[in-house]
């Protein structure tokens, strides 16, 4: 199995497609993203969310966050989706 995964690795990295697809990856990153613990004191508020959804939010919650401020309106499942990443990420329910 060890052999066939080299095979497989050095046909990648000579391989154009793979290495065009890297490189635009790679380049579309414009900052790291920033992640800042939950403590007692910090506690992402309503007033962060749009700081956050730019800098920091993942690519589909980004795309609902600006569909939710476009439109004021999400589907039922966008919600729903929308709201538990909120509050995974530390929105308190009051703010939501």
């Amino acid at each position: 199995k060890a052999q066939l995964m080299a095979k497989i690795l050095n046909g990648a990295r000579r391989d154009e497609r793979v290495i065009s697809a890297l490189t635009s990856v790679k380049g579309g990153l414009k900052e790291p993203l920033r992640y800042v613990p939950k403590t007692e004191t910090n506690g992402i508020t309503s007033r962060d969310v749009n700081h956050l959804a730019r800098t920091s939010f993942p690519l589909c919650m980004q795309r609902m966050h600006r569909k939710l401020n476009q439109d004021s309106h999400l589907r039922y499942w966008g919600r729903r989706t929308y709201g538990l990443f909120l509050k995974g990420i530390g929105l308190r329910l009051e703010e939501a």
